[in-house]
C-alpha cells in the first residue's frame, strides 16, 4: 500500500481527515478541490479485479459483488439504459462505448433496445472482457487512457467505475480523447455526505462495504471540477435511494442533451409527468422511478405507461413485471415476464429477467420450506407454491442447509 500526501486529482497538500473505514483504512479530504479520498491505496488496483471478484461465495463480501455478477437481474440495469436514451437525442446510427463493461449486462440490454447505437466496451479485467466476447459482444481488455478508437464515440458511459481509479485525471483525458465533437459523457457514482461521515465513521454506508472503492465524491466536485477540465456544459444530479445516495452527470457541449436529462430529472423531484411527454421518454421515467423508489410517482406512470396507445405490449408487460420485481411480488412479476418471453423468445434480456425471477422465488420457496419444516406438499399450500416444482426443488436441496439453499439458487 502506498500513502497518500498529495490530491490524488490537484495535488494539493491540503488533505483533513474524515474517518476510518471498517478496514482500518483512513479517509481524507482535499480541501481545495473537494475531493475525498483513501488514506492508503494499492500499488496497483487493477489486482483486485479477478475471476473471484464477480463470483464471490460470501454472502457479504468486503469486496466483489455476492454471488454470480453475470446472472443479476437486468432489473438493476435497465435504468442505465433509459439514462443513455434520454441523452440520445439525435436516433441516427450512433457510437456508444462503455467504461468498465464488467461482463457485459448493460450491453445486451442496449444491443436489444437501443439498435441505432453501435455498441462497444472496455474493461481492465480479462476474466470480464472474455465473458463479454463470449456472448457475441465487441468488448476488449483496455484502460480509457490506452483506447484509441475510430470514429470516436458519440456516447460514452461508465456506471460505478470513477470510485476505482487511482488517477481521475487521466481517466478524463482518455474520455475527452475518445469522444466525438458535440458528443455525451455519462456518469454514475455513490456520493458521499461529509456530515454523516464524520459522525458514523466505520458505520457509514460508503466506509463498510466495497472495499475496493479509493475515491468519494460529492456533486460539488463534479459540478466545480469538470467544467473546467471539459470545458463544456456539465449536468451533475444527486438522487438518494436504498443504497444510500448518488450521483448522475453529464458531460457535453450539446445543450439539447443537457435540457432533455434535466427534465428527466425535474420530473423524478416534482414526481410528477407531463401529458405532452413523449412515449419514450414516459418509459425513461418509469424505469428511473422504480429504480429510485419513487413508489407514488412510479404507480402513476404505471398506469400512463398502460394507456399510451404508442408503447407496445412487451413495453406494458415489461413495466408491469419490473415493478412487481421491484416490489417484492415475484410470483405476479413471473407472470408478466413469462408473457413478454412469449411475445419474443429470442429475447435474452426477457430471458435473464425471467431466470432471475424464478432463482429468487426458489429461494423463498426453500426456505419456506426449511423454516416450517413440513412436508412438501403441507409447505406448497403455505407459501401458495407448484407442488410438483416444489418437490423438484426439496429434492435437489439434500441436507436443507441454508448453505445448500444459497448453492442451488445461484445455480
Amino acid at each position: 500500500m502506498k500513502q497518500i500526501v498529495k490530491c490524488l486529482w490537484c495535488k494539493s497538500a491540503h488533505l483533513e481527515y474524515i474517518a476510518e473505514r471498517k478496514d482500518g483504512v483512513g479517509v481524507v479530504k482535499c480541501t481545495d478541490c473537494g475531493l475525498f479520498m483513501n488514506s492508503s491505496i494499492p500499488e496497483d488496483p487493477s489486482e483486485y479485479y479477478q475471476e473471484e471478484y464477480y463470483s464471490s461465495t460470501e454472502e457479504e463480501p468486503d469486496m466483489g459483488y455476492a454471488g454470480e455478477y453475470s446472472l443479476t437481474s437486468p432489473a438493476f440495469f435497465l435504468w442505465q439504459s433509459s439514462f443513455i436514451s434520454a441523452a440520445n437525442r439525435n436516433k441516427k446510427k450512433k457510437e456508444f462505448l462503455e467504461i468498465g463493461s464488467a461482463t457485459g449486462s448493460l450491453l445486451e440490454i442496449i444491443k436489444e433496445r437501443q439498435p441505432d447505437l453501435n455498441i462497444a466496451g472496455i474493461d481492465i479485467s480479462d476474466y470480464a472482457a472474455n465473458f463479454s466476447k463470449q456472448k457475441g459482444l465487441k468488448a476488449e481488455v483496455a484502460y480509457i487512457q490506452d483506447y484509441k478508437t475510430s470514429p470516436k464515440k458519440d456516447i460514452i458511459f461508465s456506471s460505478e467505475t470513477l470510485e476505482h481509479l487511482d488517477d481521475l485525471r487521466i481517466f478524463f483525458d482518455g474520455v475527452k480523447r475518445n469522444m466525438q465533437k458535440g458528443g455525451v459523457f455519462l456518469f454514475y457514482v455513490p456520493s458521499i455526505v461529509e456530515l454523516d461521515a464524520r459522525r458514523e465513521g466505520k458505520e457509514y454506508i460508503r466506509f463498510k462495504t466495497k472495499m475496493e472503492h479509493l475515491l468519494h465524491f460529492t456533486p460539488d466536485f463534479f459540478q466545480n471540477e469538470l467544467p473546467k477540465h471539459f470545458g463544456t456544459n456539465v449536468l451533475v444530479k444527486e438522487i438518494v435511494s436504498s443504497y444510500g445516495p448518488c450521483i448522475l452527470g453529464a458531460v457535453t457541449s450539446d445543450e439539447q442533451t443537457i435540457t432533455d436529462l434535466q427534465l428527466l430529472f425535474d420530473a423524478m423531484d416534482r414526481e410528477t409527468s407531463s401529458r405532452s411527454m413523449s412515449s419514450e421518454m414516459l418509459m425513461n421515467l418509469t424505469l428511473f422511478s422504480l429504480k429510485f423508489g419513487r413508489l407514488k410517482l412510479s404507480e402513476r406512470l404505471i398506469k400512463a405507461v398502460i394507456s399510451d396507445n404508442k408503447l407496445s405490449m412487451s413495453d406494458k408487460s415489461l413495466i408491469q413485471g419490473l415493478s412487481c420485481y421491484h416490489s417484492g411480488e415475484l410470483e405476479k412479476a413471473a407472470v408478466f415476464f413469462t408473457d413478454l418471453y412469449k411475445e419474443n423468445p429470442s429475447s435474452t434480456v426477457t430471458l435473464k429477467l425471467l431466470n432471475a425471477n424464478q432463482r429468487e422465488l426458489s429461494g423463498i420457496y426453500l426456505e419456506e420450506i426449511y423454516r416450517l419444516n413440513r412436508s412438501t406438499e403441507e409447505a406448497a399450500i403455505v407459501v401458495g407454491g407448484n407442488k410438483v416444482y416444489l418437490a423438484k426443488l426439496a429434492a435437489r436441496i439434500g441436507s436443507k442447509t441454508r448453505k445448500a439453499i444459497k448453492v442451488m439458487v445461484r445455480k
